[in-house]
């Protein structure tokens, strides 16, 4: 995963006033992954035709239980802008009260072209 996603997180955390997000699960060995199955509905398979994102370390899961209502509203609009972007695919699930978000691969080059754009204002080259 690119190392802009979380920047890009932590500037918009910090400009407004959102408490650090608490990461629930990122990458995961074929091995967590079927502990768990055993216990969460909602787990992909770590085999098979659908698996976990996950295994890819393509995905990030955000506990919504630190949250306040306004955090969450926050948090829905930049990542439904995101995904409007084709950036990510996100999807709030319900029991485990988390956010599952897929980077998707256009958001390297997305990032990529906002630093170089952010280099070129400051006259950076």
């Amino acid at each position: 995963m690119d190392a802009a996603v979380p920047e890009t997180f932590q500037k918009r955390i910090t400009i407004n006033s959102i408490k650090p997000l608490w990461v629930t699960s990122l990458v995961r060995t074929v091995e967590q992954q079927h502990r768990l199955r055993r216990h969460n509905g909602n787990a992909a398979p770590a085999d098979g035709e659908i698996t976990s994102s996950h295994l890819a370390g393509i995905s990030v899961d955000f506990g919504k239980a630190p949250m306040s209502p306004r955090e969450r509203r926050w948090f829905d609009q930049h990542v439904l802008e995101l995904q409007q972007q084709g950036l990510v695919e996100a999807a709030e699930e319900r029991r485990q009260a988390c956010y599952h978000i897929m980077v998707s691969d256009k958001y390297e080059e997305w990032a990529a072209n906002r630093r170089l754009a952010a280099s070129s204002a400051q006259g950076i080259h």
